[in-house]
């Protein structure tokens, strides 16, 4: 089945969308870039069917192009009942911006958490958060720092926020495509990324969960150039999934376990 959930709004309302489920109230939250109200992040709101979806402009009164071209990465604060959506800012030189807001959408504030890095460092975002510490963790591809991959570490509020690079001394472009996850198990931030420093290989970085004590594993399995990445984790098993498109398999899907 299709639903279309654009609840009335116009062509293009729908660029770049992240999906969270809001199991609360059971309803669907999509972010989306919204072309038709000047390139805003807007709040799609409905039932888990698709159906009764409502439209909120969620950009706090940031300028037109708040997100430019860049993806949203959306997380649910669930101790205090919050939306967190974290994208690369182009009114804002493509520094990570948070916009946080009541599920419903209300009461939006935005904030800058680049913690002083500069131009282009809010590059690929992914947000998480992490419930020992009571953290939101965003990494991006730092463009203010060779593109290699960087941890910004902030309250769940988007305060106090910290920058680390994670690189352990992998070069430029070490974290193009950067994807994210929590092992909560061993308490490590697991970040997979098309390392250029690596000749676009599949690169592994293992940190603590404040960004302390990382370490870099070239995980390609003997494969060349990869992108589109995305990690999953499976419990059952104790494995994380890789999927990519393997430029060195004629750009067909790949699947990497480890």
């Amino acid at each position: 089945m299709h639903v279309d959930i654009s609840a009335g709004q116009g062509t293009n309302s729908g660029f770049y969308p992240s999906a969270v489920i809001d199991h609360v109230s059971r309803k669907l939250l999509v972010v989306t870039r919204h072309s038709a109200n000047k390139e805003k992040p807007s709040l799609y709101r409905c039932n888990l069917d698709g159906t009764n979806c409502t439209f909120t402009d969620i950009s706090a009164g940031q300028l037109a192009n708040t997100p430019a071209l860049s993806l949203f990465s959306v997380v649910i604060d669930h101790v205090n009942g919050k939306l967190l959506a974290v994208t690369s800012n182009g009114a804002n030189n493509e520094k990570p911006s948070l916009f946080r807001c009541n599920l419903d959408g209300t009461s939006c504030s935005h904030t800058d958490i680049s913690a002083g890095q500069g131009t282009n460092s809010g590059l690929g975002p992914n947000a998480l958060i992490d419930r020992i510490n009571g953290k939101l963790l965003v990494v991006t591809s730092n463009g203010a720092n060779s593109s290699k991959p960087g941890l910004f570490r902030c309250n769940l509020d988007g305060t106090g926020c910290s920058h680390t690079d994670i690189s352990v001394g992998q070069g430029n472009l070490s974290g193009s495509n950067p994807s994210a996850l929590i092992d909560h198990i061993n308490g490590k931030l697991l970040v997979i990324s098309r390392n250029a420093a690596n000749q676009s290989k599949l690169s592994l970085f293992r940190c603590n969960l404040d960004g302390t004590s990382c370490s870099h594993t070239d995980i390609s399995a003997g494969q060349g150039e990869v992108s589109d990445l995305r990690m999953i984790l499976d419990p059952i098993n104790g494995k994380f999934i890789v999927t990519s498109r393997n430029s060195s398999n004629n750009g067909k899907p790949s699947l990497f376990i480890w």
